[in-house]
């Protein structure tokens, strides 16, 4: 069972997000609450709802607590086996008895839930209301998934704090700490521009090592489909890819060992204040080309392996499957 989640104050996305025919092929409302008419309007009343208590507290910013839960490939769940888990979910992050919301998504032919909570409570003297603490919820939800796997029997996904084998003496794993190819942000990033940041900077990388001068890298960059530009709120180098996505070059190039003196030393010819802001590029980008047609400008071999991992990254639940843990 993979659980993930954390405080949220967006209440238009979140709106939106839960009753979404786009991207699922099937929505279904299992818990609302406060509200018990049409299920749009009930969502988003609630939603609201939960935003406003948190104003009554101290420090009322994200009133909503949002978390997702996904079983194993081919574990097949019940309505009530789906209200076992966010049970034991809402028990280990202290949301017992509080207003929440349960949505299922069936998306690429599974099943996974969202759950929103109220993270505002009355204190017990009634005078005041505090927010929840969401501090510790990555452990939390690990102990939880743990949890729910033993009371459903499903089968055990590994995970960073719990279920791995450890050193008896100094209580340390043994094996590697499992993660997922893609982080969230850069599966987001792939799904909304179909350009795998991880190969653009592994091109890049390979192009700084294979071009010593600094006026043929630039070229090389461009003939591969990057821009050299500045940054918009710092003064650095900027490359810009096809999609117009942004990656800083001292980052990217770190695995090569060039340090910032070393970048400035040979792209002397391009000092930062020559070139143009990432900003001012995407607008002319998007006067020019719809981003659609940016993405397929490109050679075909490159085209294949970026269209390759965009693909892989859509099915966000390959990495369940497989076992490993998304961070």
């Amino acid at each position: 069972m993979i659980v993930k989640g954390g405080s949220r104050s967006s209440v238009a996305f979140w709106s939106k997000h839960l009753l979404r025919t786009d991207e699922n092929e099937a929505v279904t409302v299992l818990e609302t609450a406060l509200w018990k008419d049409d299920a749009p309007t009930s969502l988003h009343r609630s939603l609201e709802h939960f935003q406003d208590m948190a104003k009554l507290t101290e420090r009322g910013k994200k009133g909503l607590y949002c978390a997702h839960i996904d079983p194993a490939c081919g574990e097949n769940m019940t309505e009530e086996d789906w209200h076992k888990t966010v049970d034991i979910l809402e028990e280990q992050l202290g949301f017992t008895g509080q207003p929440r919301l349960i949505v299922k998504h069936t998306k690429n032919g599974r099943d996974h839930i969202h759950v929103i909570w109220q993270r505002a409570r009355q204190r017990e003297d009634k005078e005041k209301w505090f927010l929840i603490s969401d501090s510790g919820n990555f452990k939390k939800h690990e102990l939880a998934a743990r949890a729910m796997e033993r009371e459903l029997g499903h089968s055990h996904i590994k995970g960073v704090f719990t279920g791995r084998d450890r050193d008896p003496k100094t209580n340390r794993p043994r094996d590697p700490r499992p993660v997922a190819a893609l982080n969230h942000k850069e599966w987001q990033r792939v799904k909304r521009t179909g350009v795998d940041s991880k190969i653009a900077k592994t091109e890049i990388a390979a192009l700084w090592k294979s071009h010593q001068n600094g006026r043929d890298f630039k070229s090389a960059m461009e003939g591969a489909g990057y821009g050299l530009v500045r940054g918009d709120r710092k003064d650095v180098y900027m490359v810009l890819d096809q999609s117009g996505e942004a990656y800083g070059l001292r980052q990217i190039l770190r695995s090569t060992g060039a340090r910032k003196k070393d970048i400035e030393a040979r792209l002397k010819a391009y000092p930062t204040q020559s070139l143009e802001t990432v900003s001012a590029v995407r607008a002319r980008m998007q006067t020019r080309q719809p981003h659609s047609a940016q993405k397929h400008d490109m050679s075909p071999e490159r085209q294949m392996r970026l269209t390759k991992a965009a693909r892989a990254a859509q099915n966000e639940r390959t990495v369940n499957e497989r076992g490993g843990y998304e961070r």
